[in-house]
């Protein structure tokens, strides 16, 4: 069962939308849900554990998920695909033509270095879902970005920029990105962890 770890982080990010959307809707309360039945996710972060084959991934890889483990990356893919269960996953991508991605973090930490890279034309859009753990991105000055992201019990900072709670919406927009022919759409889902967007200088 070599994609169970990616196949699990898939399956908790729609259990939690669901719950969310329910709520939403009036049909459950989460937070009685989260008050009682959170450790059901260990158990299940356990099991996927154990099913799990070892995998190795190579410079020139730039997919695939981490478990209980640090991996460090460095590649020219334009699109980052990457899952981190249990582990740290370190990427630092070169492309001249990022088109973007989707990285999931359940208890571990991801970072996405994108200071050396450079945006495809148009709009590319980057996914990043945390639960219980981490993300990292900095861009470099220059690269013209809009922020939407979902916090349940967790913190969003961009650059000294920081906004957090219980079911928060956040938006940011950089200055320039309406009139840039290239810019990028982040679409943040954070639950009990914290999403961080670093600008470089």
């Amino acid at each position: 069962m070599r994609n169970s770890g990616s196949l699990f982080v898939g399956l908790v990010l729609i259990t939690f939308g669901a719950i969310f959307l329910l709520d939403n809707l009036g049909y459950v309360d989460s937070e009685y849900i989260f008050e009682n039945f959170w450790p059901l996710i260990l158990v299940f972060i356990g099991v996927s554990m154990l099913l799990r084959r070892p995998r190795r991934f190579g410079k020139e890889e730039f997919g695939g998920s981490t478990t209980g483990e640090k991996r460090i990356f460095e590649s020219s893919s334009d699109f980052v695909s990457r899952s981190a269960l249990f582990g740290e996953v370190d990427a630092k991508v070169y492309s001249k033509n990022f088109t973007g991605g989707n990285c999931s973090v359940v208890f571990g930490q991801i970072e996405i270095d994108l200071s050396e890279a450079q945006l495809a034309p148009g709009t590319s859009s980057l996914r990043l879902n945390s639960v219980f753990g981490s993300v990292r991105v900095t861009v470099p000055r220059g690269m013209e970005f809009y922020m939407n992201a979902s916090l349940v019990a967790g913190e969003l900072r961009i650059n000294d920029n920081k906004r957090g709670g219980l079911f928060e919406s956040s938006h940011y927009k950089s200055d320039g990105y309406d009139a840039a022919d290239r810019k990028m759409i982040i679409l943040a889902s954070q639950v009990f962890g914290d999403i961080r967007v670093i600008q470089k200088s």
